[in-house]
């Protein structure tokens, strides 16, 4: 595969006890990439072009960095200590006041209307917009229920409020938009690496350093485990035709589809960590970036993903044909349909 550009190595801290803060990340609706690298940069690129850059002093460790879902704003995380707002469209870069110390973690609202961060000593702060910034309030939300100093390790927030918490202890807390606890999501035996809400709010992904991926339906109590990789997932993002993507220290990008029942290995590298994944919808290519500073174009041949989603649908039909007699009659439809988009 050929890359579309290299830069240097990226900042990744790799340890197997507790994953690496995303130091790259992405927004797919307008091509956006987010990096930062070993000499103290960060950059935005949108395609292979440049739109900003900034030095970040290499005193202070970088945890963590979060592209806005809709405004030119990247923030980052310092230190477990200092979050500081850059706009790389009117080329701004300031801290946000009223700081807790030990900030495991933050994440943008779904809408991106607040800003969620989560504490050491079990407290959640909410900001809010103020001007070209964020101003912290009351979030009434408190965790000690949930577990201990120490323990939390991503968030996640809808756009009306509801939160996700995951834990090192492979546990998900779910707040309703009052911050009240609602219940806790158990499944993954490893500390939690990423969280993400659907869109609709009612289901959420995790993944965690147990290797595994969970679909939770925060509603119905149900939930689908994903396994496939062979070490701790870094995050996951959505596909094309609603599939999942997801990438791992085992140095592989898989792809599963969206009930989570099949997935492939799209990308496998003997040398490089896949550290920022990324569906480009208008291109109908995959974009991975590695721990190299390669940022890579995967040609996605939709004919073949139509070809395997057919053949997923299949096997789902005949495993239900002893409890659905009414599909015996679709089943072998599908299969020629998956047969001839062979030839398209």
């Amino acid at each position: 595969m050929k890359p579309l550009w290299r830069r240097s190595p990226l900042n990744l801290y790799v340890q197997l006890a507790h994953l690496p803060a995303d130091l790259a990340d992405s927004r797919s609706q307008d091509h956006l990439f987010v990096i930062a690298d070993k000499k103290g940069s960060i950059e935005v690129f949108k395609e292979q072009k440049s739109l900003g850059k900034i030095f970040y002093s290499r005193s202070r460790k970088l945890n963590n960095l979060k592209v806005h879902p809709l405004k030119s704003l990247v923030a980052l995380l310092e230190d477990r200590s200092v979050i500081r707002l850059w706009n790389f469209e009117l080329k701004t870069f300031e801290a946000l006041k009223e700081h807790h110390h030990g900030i495991v973690n933050f994440c943008f609202s779904s809408d991106g209307s607040s800003l969620f961060t989560i504490h050491n000593d079990s407290s959640v702060g909410m900001w809010l917009p103020y001007g070209n910034s964020y101003r912290l309030e009351d979030s009434r939300v408190e965790c000690a229920s949930f577990g201990g100093e120490g323990e939390y390790s991503c968030i996640a927030a809808t756009k009306s409020g509801i939160i996700a918490i995951g834990n090192i202890r492979g546990s998900v807390g779910i707040w309703n938009t009052q911050g009240k606890f609602v219940k806790s999501l158990e499944g993954h035996l490893g500390r939690i690496s990423d969280i993400r809400f659907y869109v609709d709010g009612k289901r959420l992904i995790t993944c965690s350093e147990d290797a595994s991926l969970r679909i939770l339906n925060i509603q119905e109590n149900e939930s689908i485990t994903l396994h496939g990789h062979q070490e701790p997932v870094i995050s996951f993002g959505f596909g094309p035709l609603g599939s999942l993507l997801s990438w791992s220290i085992d140095k592989t990008v898989r792809i599963w589809s969206g009930d989570g029942k099949f997935s492939e290995v799209i990308w496998n590298s003997s040398n490089n960590i896949p550290i920022a994944v990324r569906y480009a919808k208008e291109s109908q290519y995959i974009q991975i970036l590695d721990s190299s500073g390669t940022l890579y174009a995967l040609n996605l041949n939709l004919q073949k993903l139509m070809r395997q989603a057919s053949l997923w649908i299949a096997d789902s039909l005949k495993i239900s044909l002893d409890s659905a007699p009414e599909l015996q009659d679709l089943h072998p439809l599908i299969h020629k349909l998956a047969q001839e988009s062979t030839h398209l």
